[in-house]
């Protein structure tokens, strides 16, 4: 008796694990991949722009870019607003270009934001001239030929690299260490103050 009481118990742990995951499951189309990240503080709201890519077969590269805005009282609640307004799951998680805009630059909410446990602590992090979902999104490519935030964080490090400075990472901003803006034209420059 006390076998099947054991087998039977060890049978309902095994159930009670398997349906628990079963509602936690996603799939990845249920996800919206962001790969690139504008931030921006307009005097009373933070503004997102995530640029999310798009699996295409119809162009060489393989991907495009789908843009999804969102506007709150913090960094975190204009980021539910851009979840609201997306058709699925945003993943932010692999995300490799943060821009901050001009009116964000320096406030304390965009460090804490950065602190948080699913940033990418490697991912490119830039000053914009002007507003950052302007310098994202802004004269977007009409084919849709790669992902924006991609292209720009590879031009930024090797911009970085080419003129002897730190990587422009999410740990060199937290260390006050960013000095580097992109203009709307995407043109990489270094801040006579910082320098």
């Amino acid at each position: 008796m006390r076998v099947i009481n054991r087998a039977a118990l060890a049978a309902a742990a095994v159930l009670a694990v398997v349906f628990a995951s079963l509602g936690s499951y996603k799939e990845v189309s249920d996800y919206d991949i962001v790969s690139g990240i504008a931030i921006d503080y307009d005097g009373q709201s933070w503004l997102v722009c995530c640029e999310i890519c798009v699996p295409s077969a119809d162009n060489d590269f393989g991907s495009g870019s789908v843009y999804v805005n969102g506007k709150g009282d913090t960094i975190d609640s204009a980021f539910e607003d851009a979840q609201k307004r997306s058709a699925n799951i945003l993943y932010t998680d692999c995300n490799q270009l943060y821009i901050i805009g001009e009116n964000a630059k320096g406030r304390q909410e965009v460090s804490d934001y950065f602190m948080q446990d699913n940033i990418n602590l490697r991912a490119v992090t830039v000053y914009a001239q002007g507003m950052a979902q302007d310098v994202l999104s802004k004269n977007k490519d009409d084919e849709n030929s790669r992902a924006r935030s991609l292209t720009m964080a590879k031009k930024l490090s090797r911009y970085c690299s080419d003129n002897h400075l730190p990587s422009p990472r999410v740990t060199q901003y937290l260390k006050g260490s960013t000095k580097i803006t992109v203009s709307a034209e995407q043109t990489p420059y270094l801040e006579a103050n910082n320098a």
